[in-house]
């Protein structure tokens, strides 16, 4: 009898924290200086890459888009989230990438993640408005560079992420420019952003 009391106590309290209303959200939109290399990564909006010897050529599109702002009641704050799959050849070897790009708590982070590679998450503080890269062991000091030359092709306001199985070079309001692993190096050709 007493643990059906316990248990009974136990369904209420969960019960009462599921139905949490809160009187006021705090919102948290993408924002920063992490939407000017990642906000272009929006449906309808692709990339062409070519090889150092141009012999291969990768196209970036995306697919199942969504972004929208969610509620979450435990902590009072509606959070804007963009989720979309990654198609493309080279970029991670045939495998379909998945992006998180979301705005909750004290951050906004970007994470890709796929089943055969690892990619640099990139954290924007809302407290301090600075932009890391992970993992730190890889990517330690500023991750901003003036600059970069690419296959003999030149892009600017570079964001800079490394991850063991490569390096990834984002260009302000253009995204993804061009990536380098041990098998090639790939620079941006083409791109449509609407």
């Amino acid at each position: 009898m007493a643990e059906l009391k316990i248990l009974l106590l136990f369904l209420i309290a969960l019960n009462l924290q599921c139905g949490k209303r809160c009187e006021i959200y705090t919102s948290r939109p993408l924002t920063g200086v992490i939407e000017d290399y990642f906000g272009v990564y929006k449906g309808g909006n692709w990339w062409v890459y070519q090889n150092r010897l141009k012999t291969k050529k990768d196209s970036i599109f995306l697919e199942n888009y969504t972004d929208g702002f969610f509620e979450n009641r435990t902590s009072c704050e509606k959070a804007q989230r963009r989720t979309f799959s990654i198609d493309g050849l080279y970029l991670a070897d045939g495998n379909k990438l998945f992006a998180n790009y979301i705005a909750e708590g004290n951050y906004i982070r970007m994470t890709i993640s796929s089943p055969v590679f690892s990619f640099p998450e990139f954290q924007y503080s809302f407290y301090d408005q600075k932009l890391a890269v992970f993992p730190t062991l890889e990517n330690n000091g500023n991750p901003f560079i003036d600059s970069v030359t690419i296959n003999g092709a030149k892009y600017y306001n570079i964001l800079i992420g490394k991850e063991t199985n490569g390096t990834y070079f984002f260009s302000k309001n253009t995204g993804l420019v061009g990536w380098m692993n041990t098998l090639d190096t790939f620079n941006l050709v083409n791109f449509k952003i609407f």
